[in-house]
């Protein structure tokens, strides 16, 4: 998570985070948080191309960050500001784990299903073998081990990181174009109450009549989805449809909370607040409602 966002959630430089995987909660400086070492390092790169990935990320970062403090001081969005904002959200999105195990995962079923298809029969492995040069004379069955392996799909597909990464960037790109052209809502939460994030920050809602079905996922484009990314504890960002509205809108403390709610149900491992009390209702009622399902 960038550390001049998180900055943005706390209270007298400190912010309170939940782990999930530890069920603690602690008091900490942003820059001590949501940190995974090397997530964006490309492999088998010299120095000056090994972190190209992490440049872009900070260069970005750079310019979002003026554009966020104008809008939580009060101010609003230009056309630039929204591109900006626009591409930073979908980065927000594509660059934390919950990102980089979904696409693990849906690589892993598609190629799974690929590897079905082309080889629906022993024989269709045994004459691509063949062409490939991979004679299997030493080892007659190892096609027929092969195939059972496919169609019995107990093996892994591996995501390479570079791939994963590039792919990070090409989605990120594709998703704000779209976002960009959406209808927005910025919320202003009341005096006394704030916002949270966790390192799932960008939540897309489904429409009541969709269900997806696993791997995949409810795009931003789905008509009738919304797109809830928390920009700082005291605006939040809900993006529609397709549109070009542009709404500022204060909300009310029951607004704040169920946002609240639908970021504490979507994180990942860390939920983040700038108050302990409001950590410890969050976390309550997370684990009520998993315990409900």
């Amino acid at each position: 998570m960038p550390e001049f966002y998180l900055r943005r959630f706390c209270r007298d430089w400190t912010l309170w985070i939940y782990d999930a995987e530890r069920k603690e909660i602690a008091r900490r400086f942003p820059e001590t948080i949501a940190i995974k070492k090397n997530l964006y390092s490309i492999e088998g790169k010299k120095a000056t191309e090994k972190y190209q990935a992490e440049m872009m990320l900070s260069e970005l970062e750079s310019m979002t960050a003026p554009v966020i403090d104008r809008v939580d001081a009060g101010g609003r969005f230009s056309v630039r500001d929204k591109y900006y904002v626009s591409l930073f959200a979908s980065l927000l999105k594509s660059r934390v784990p919950n990102f980089e195990r979904w696409i693990s995962d849906l690589n892993d079923a598609v190629g799974k299903q690929f590897l079905k298809a082309r080889y629906a029969s022993e024989q269709e492995l045994r004459e691509h073998l063949q062409e490939l040069g991979r004679d299997s004379m030493d080892d007659p069955d190892l096609p027929g081990r092969l195939f059972d392996s496919i169609h019995k799909e107990d093996y892994s597909v591996h995501t390479p990181k570079n791939w994963r990464i590039g792919m990070m960037f090409r989605i990120a790109l594709a998703v704000s174009e779209d976002i960009f052209q959406m209808e927005w809502m910025i919320l202003r939460a009341p005096e006394a109450t704030s916002f949270v994030t966790s390192d799932n920050p960008v939540v897309v809602i489904s429409p009541n009549d969709i269900t997806p079905s696993w791997p995949y996922t409810i795009g931003v484009a789905v008509a009738g989805s919304k797109k809830i990314v928390p920009l700082t504890q005291r605006v939040c960002l809900r993006i529609g449809d397709y549109g070009d509205a542009m709404r500022y809108v204060e909300c009310d403390r029951e607004s704040v909370r169920t946002i609240n709610c639908t970021l504490a149900n979507n994180c990942e491992r860390f939920l983040i607040a700038r108050d302990e009390a409001l950590l410890k209702r969050l976390v309550s009622y997370k684990a009520a409602r998993d315990e409900a399902t």
